[in-house]
């Protein structure tokens, strides 16, 4: 728990890096787009978590998802519980949908950690880490860990445009 609470700490949870044309080429592929601030709002304020969630720093970013290539991101919000509860939340968007597929793959690495790390101090949340709601649609990939997934599903159906 102390680790997970120490990597919790400030910072602004975003980073837009340049890109912004790619991401249209993403939407014209599937004919939505997500607002990843309006997206990661909507969750944060409306999907049932234990515990108040905490930006993760752009420093940070790389640390708790490793692997993860900030380069190929045009903007992100992450969000961590700073308790054992764990409850997260992720709003991707990849410059192109190849790019979505490796933030998936290094987003999965980051749940089965999790699970590891659970399985030992916080046995009773693991089936929520094991059965989070995780999109990948076009550009975007969509984490949301927390007690109802319907309900996230439902707030983030309501952000696509």
């Amino acid at each position: 728990a102390v680790s997970l609470t120490a990597c919790a700490g400030g910072g602004e949870g975003s980073s837009s890096p340049s890109g912004a044309d790619s991401s249209q080429a993403g939407a014209a592929q599937t004919g939505k787009t997500l607002d990843v601030e309006a997206t990661a709002k909507a969750l944060l304020e409306g999907a049932d978590f234990d515990d108040d969630l905490a930006p993760l720093s752009e420093k940070l970013l790389t640390a708790q998802y490793t692997g993860m290539d900030t380069d190929s991101l045009v903007s992100w919000k992450v969000y961590i519980s700073g308790t054992a509860s764990g409850d997260e939340l992720a709003v991707f968007e990849a410059k192109d949908a190849e790019a979505a597929q490796r933030v998936k793959t290094v987003t999965e690495v980051r749940l089965a950690g999790l699970i590891e790390q659970y399985r030992d101090y916080a046995p009773d949340k693991v089936q929520k880490l094991e059965n989070p709601l995780l999109v990948v649609e076009g550009n975007y990939v969509v984490l949301c860990v927390s007690n109802d997934n319907a309900k996230a599903q439902e707030l983030l159906d309501a952000q696509w445009k």
